[in-house]
């Protein structure tokens, strides 16, 4: 996806681990605001990127690729600390880049370099078998991660998180 919020670029799937795409994490803008004593907010004058951010805060970050981005690797839903749903990117890399070699005949001086670049993606996942969300750094980190073939859904430009949403049901008198 190429305009796209938050959560398909950075997700939480415990305390103080990050899952992120670098490239974009590193040029996203942070404000930062403080509350004080009068109970006014102010932006602090130092603006980091979301990367050092988070690193700043302590974050360990798992990183994914920019492909596995576009393929909403980071849209999972976090069902509990350490344990989340996600899709298996793997089933949707080959719908994801027919879609990107379309817009790139169609455009290619703005998709070209994105093309390539989610091409030598695939090579690296294929060579690494660390398709998200199978990543050595989950293991490492006590992830649990239950994969989903929801795979259809990426059409949609999101991934599990996008099509759940908070239920609070009061009892009826």
């Amino acid at each position: 996806m190429i305009n796209m919020h938050l959560d398909t670029y950075l997700n939480f799937p415990g305390k103080n681990i990050a899952v992120g795409c670098i490239p974009l994490l590193k040029r996203a803008r942070v404000e930062v605001y403080r509350r004080s004593s009068l109970g006014h907010y102010k932006r602090m004058s130092k603006t980091p990127n979301l990367y050092e951010y988070l690193m700043g805060h302590r974050f360990t970050i798992v990183p994914i690729t920019t492909l596995e981005q576009m393929c909403y690797a980071s849209n999972f839903l976090c069902v509990k600390d350490h344990s989340i749903l996600a899709i298996e990117v793997e089933k949707v890399v080959k719908k994801v880049l027919r879609n990107l070699e379309a817009k790139a005949q169609a455009d290619p001086h703005r998709y070209r370099a994105l093309l390539d670049e989610a091409r030598k993606d695939l090579t690296r996942l294929k060579q690494s078998d660390q398709f998200f969300p199978h990543k050595r750094e989950f293991q490492e980190l006590s992830i649990d991660v239950t994969s989903l073939q929801l795979q259809e859904i990426t059409g949609g430009y999101g991934g599990i998180r996008c099509m759940t949403c908070v239920l609070n049901r009061k009892p009826s008198n």
